[in-house]
């Protein structure tokens, strides 16, 4: 591994209700070892970035690259993660402004990697949902 501390994780699972806040972000792994990945809720948009440290040099950089958005209207409020497996961005009314549209009983777990990837799967790990 290129010298990367083991406890760095390259990917999350998450199978339980989960919410993130407008201007907030679940991160995974770590720039300097290996690159990490951010999924961050915009106030109109579900934006996933990467970020990898580089060097030139004496100078080292932070390259941040953002890998895929999610436009919607309206103002989001938070983003849930419903223990029905559906991926839901609300407004502060509680309307939906963005849904994957996987629900129960099928969709149980939301993985996360470094890499920017972002799917919803099953309990028996067949892919529902994946951006």
């Amino acid at each position: 591994m290129n010298g990367a501390p083991s406890n760095i994780p390259n990917n999350i699972v998450i199978d339980y209700s989960i919410k993130l806040a407008v201007d907030k972000s679940f991160t995974v792994g770590n720039s300097a070892f290996g690159g990490e990945a951010r999924l961050t809720l915009k106030n109109n948009a579900l934006v996933m970035e990467t970020a990898a440290v580089a060097m030139a040099g004496d100078d080292v950089h932070t390259i941040t690259k953002q890998v895929w958005s999610i436009p919607f209207s309206g103002s989001a409020k938070e983003m849930e993660f419903q223990s029905d497996g559906n991926l839901v961005v609300r407004d502060s009314g509680n309307k939906v402004l963005w849904a994957s549209n996987v629900s129960a009983p099928r969709g149980k777990r939301l993985k996360m990697d470094f890499t920017g990837k972002l799917q919803i799967f099953s309990e028996h790990w067949d892919i529902l949902w994946e951006k």
